[in-house]
């Protein structure tokens, strides 16, 4: 090989280098607005950012996958949800159970995948982050608290 070869080759390496650091800068980066303080919290279970940021793109996939739509609260889920609210003092443990009873049939109509608790707590952030109106009642407006 002669010296224009290699440097040719030398140069060709340096740029496919360069290269996929800034592919790879971008998808942090990608991944990190996305997923917000979700994504460090997974790089510090993981232990490794290359293994959480492959772990939120299949989580985002996962998401992606998914035919959810929004539904509209109605006075009966208000009241079913302050129930629940108002049992917890006198009955933690039953209403822990009914909540999560009560999110469960709201995630499944909504199209989530309900069967695993694990697996539905983690499609909740990558589906989308947005406020329900029954979880934060005193800003919801136009919906008032049952009596």
């Amino acid at each position: 090989m002669n010296a224009v070869t290699i440097a040719i080759a030398l140069v060709v390496g340096i740029v496919i280098g360069v290269d996929l650091a800034c592919l790879f800068q971008r998808r942090s980066r990608r991944l990190r607005k996305r997923f917000g303080p979700e994504y460090s919290l997974a790089v510090v279970e993981t232990g490794d950012r290359w293994r959480a940021e492959s772990a939120l793109e299949h989580r985002a996939k996962r998401a992606k996958n998914l035919h959810v739509h929004t539904l509209t609260p109605t006075e009966p889920l208000l009241e079913a949800w302050c129930e629940v609210q108002g049992r917890f003092v006198d009955d933690p443990n039953g209403s822990l159970v009914e909540a999560d009873r009560l999110i469960a049939s709201v995630m499944s109509a909504e199209g989530y995948p309900v069967a695993d608790f694990e697996q539905r707590a983690a499609d909740i952030p990558s589906g989308g982050r947005r406020e329900l109106p029954w979880r934060t009642p005193n800003r919801a407006e136009g919906f008032a608290r049952p009596s």
